[in-house]
């Protein structure tokens, strides 16, 4: 049979429930006690067993009510989308972007894959890297992407102005 609660030992555990820190929970129970009884009291209160199980009780059809799936977000972007539709298009549009990225068909990153001989990049020198860095950032302002340029088969850039190694 359940322990029966005391009025205080109630309050305590209704301030608990609402996520009122121990100590202050402890405090609004027991006006009279010192901050540090709270401090120390609000602890063991909280773990006695009946306590426990009842702020658990309480809680847990609040986290219930509190959860969200991707079915209820979907569902309710869905019904906002709808509503909006009409007078507030924006929205509308915003609504069924994010139902698009909840379920996985809109992704916002991009991935980028490059194969890199490292060994044509050890044996360049350092004046060979900057030139490269330079022909890059050239290329990128021009095109808008972000690309580098052609390396010829030995591993060097395709430009003659750039010395290969040994000549």
């Amino acid at each position: 049979m359940a322990q029966q609660l005391t009025a205080k030992q109630a309050s305590f555990v209704e301030h608990m429930a609402a996520g009122v820190p121990q100590s202050e929970a402890y405090r609004r129970a027991y006006p009279d006690a010192t901050a540090a009884t709270a401090y120390s009291q609000s602890h063991r209160l909280s773990r006695l067993p009946h306590i426990a199980q009842e702020i658990e009780r309480i809680q847990q059809p609040e986290q219930q009510n509190q959860a969200w799936d991707r079915a209820r977000l979907v569902r309710e972007l869905w019904e906002l989308s709808q509503a909006a539709r009409l007078k507030h298009p924006g929205t509308a549009v915003r609504c069924l972007e994010l139902i698009g990225k909840a379920c996985g068909l809109l992704i916002d990153r991009q991935e980028i894959t490059a194969s890199v001989r490292t060994e044509a990049i050890v044996s360049l020198s350092t004046e060979q890297l900057l030139s490269l860095a330079r022909q890059a950032q050239l290329a990128e302002i021009e095109s808008g992407t972000h690309a580098l340029p052609a390396a010829a088969e030995n591993g060097q850039a395709g430009d003659a102005s750039i010395p290969t190694p040994g000549g």
